[in-house]
């Protein structure tokens, strides 16, 4: 039997595709990724490439469930304010001058591609993502809490 792990639940929200869903299968156990060609496969009834079998039964699995609390819907990527925790994280910081680049490079339009540079400028990457790691975590285990969802 399959094991629904909060990692990959985690990771499914980090990276969800912009042209499907990710869902929990609550019968298997597993995080599905439902794209909308592989949808359009099925409702089609069209030959579709081989690569693309399992994509393709998930989909169908989905479009058919009969029981509504089979798939539970993982919060989408834009759920989680990841500005927010650039803003957090840039005022974690005790020194000034790191703390001001951080809040000047999240400032206006590409402000996550300047924030990534800054991180890396200022040697405090691996800081960045572990504290965004565990930002995400907690919110999943909340949502897990709420959705109740078990994991095993």
């Amino acid at each position: 039997m399959n094991k629904l792990k909060l990692n990959d639940i985690i990771e499914a929200v980090q990276c969800q595709a912009e042209d499907g869903f990710s869902c929990i299968d609550t019968q298997t156990k597993t995080v599905c990724l439902i794209t909308e060609e592989a949808m359009d496969y099925v409702e089609s009834g069209g030959d579709y490439p081989e690569w693309m079998e399992d994509m393709v039964q998930e989909a169908k699995s989905y479009l058919g469930a009969k029981d509504e609390g089979r798939y539970v819907l993982l919060p989408e990527k834009y759920d989680i304010d990841e500005y927010r925790m650039m803003e957090s994280f840039a005022m974690s910081f005790k020194d000034k001058n790191q703390r001001e680049k951080l809040l000047i490079a999240i400032q206006g339009k590409g402000a996550f591609g300047r924030f990534k540079n800054t991180v890396e400028y200022l040697g405090v990457s691996d800081s960045w993502y572990r504290y965004r790691d565990e930002q995400y975590e907690a919110y999943i285990k909340d949502w897990i809490d709420y959705a109740d969802i078990k994991l095993e």
